[in-house]
């Protein structure tokens, strides 16, 4: 696995303030070999005069305008770029120390199974294998045009049956112990019970419904797709949540991973969240997690929350920033 995990490129949404941010991602992404492409991350002050937004009457606050405008410019760079596919990180973002290994396996398993979308003229979807060699530069295989695999939380309609997917073990994943309610369920959905035979399981299923955008994959298409369905055509809608509802209508293949490979960085403190007053309590990476490494290697003790369930979420009314956005 190569230093942008099979992708064409890395990006990283970032604060021209959180130099705090981008001082650690560059740590850890040098201690997982990774190579990180910076793109600046608007703020409220940026989207004073954005035309696709009343900000007098949207029900949006100007920092997640501002979290809308970085994602749809790091589309645009993908488009630019002219790269196959890339990663969108938020700056926040932890993964596990071997993430190589765990994106390894993931293309192995999309490879022998395909991407779980049913087919365009119905149909039900079953599992292909797909060569590796038929295209060098998809090594997740074709069938998808978002890859979420940093979500906060799962949500579906009550009234849903599970859609396609397929579950993988991996043994460097969490245990369920570490995992919030919404994503046990979810699981369970697709067939897997919490007890000893499905520890460190994965599902990989066609979306039904996710919140957060802190790590995903996309392709040079759905950029373009989304730049168009996001980036020009008014929505008064946070930037994850016209994802979610646009893979929900199936007009976007979108790929959820469970328990995500991704889950941002937690500390309990004012830092934590730039557009958010509630802190959410995610999945977390565990013992395996490249900050914990981070500060293994050189010797602080960064208050690490992350997903202990012992560990509930931020009080209402705690002071956390509402100047910029959450990246």
């Amino acid at each position: 696995m190569n230093s942008t995990l099979g992708f064409g490129e890395i990006l990283a949404i970032n604060l021209d303030r959180r130099t705090d941010r981008r001082n650690s991602l560059c740590l850890i992404s040098a201690i997982s070999s990774l190579k990180v492409t910076r793109i600046r991350a608007s703020t409220p002050s940026d989207i004073e005069d954005e035309p696709l937004f009343d900000l007098e009457k949207s029900s949006l606050r100007p920092a997640e305008i501002a979290c809308w405008r970085s994602h749809v410019n790091a589309w645009r760079h993908v488009i630019e770029s002219g790269v196959e596919t890339a990663v969108i990180l938020e700056d926040d973002a932890d993964w596990h120390v071997n993430i190589k290994e765990q994106f390894a396996l993931l293309s192995k398993e999309l490879l022998k199974n395909g991407a779980p979308i049913p087919p365009k003229g119905g149909g039900k979807w079953t599992p292909k294998k797909q060569r590796a060699s038929d295209d060098f530069l998809r090594p997740y295989g074709r069938g998808w045009e978002v890859l979420i695999f940093g979500q906060l939380w799962s949500e579906w309609q009550a009234d849903d049956s599970p859609r396609p997917s397929f579950t993988y073990r991996d043994t460097a994943g969490p245990k369920p112990d570490r995992l919030q309610e919404d994503f046990l369920e979810e699981m369970t959905l697709h067939g897997i019970e919490a007890g000893a035979k499905n520890m460190n399981m994965r599902v990989v299923a066609q979306s039904a419904g996710f919140v957060g955008l802190t790590g995903y994959a996309i392709t040079r298409d759905a950029a373009q797709k989304l730049l168009y369905r996001i980036g020009i055509v008014p929505s008064d809608s946070a930037v994850d949540i016209q994802i979610r509802d646009l893979s929900y209508l199936c007009e976007v293949d979108t790929l959820v991973i469970t328990p995500p490979l991704v889950s941002p960085w937690r500390t309990g403190g004012p830092g934590d969240t730039d557009i958010q007053e509630e802190l959410f309590r995610v999945n977390g990476i565990g013992e395996g997690s490249v900050r914990r490494e981070m500060a293994r290697r050189w010797g602080a003790d960064l208050g690490i929350v992350e997903s202990d369930p012992s560990n509930p979420p931020a009080e209402a009314g705690e002071d956390h920033s509402q100047t910029d956005n959450k990246l």
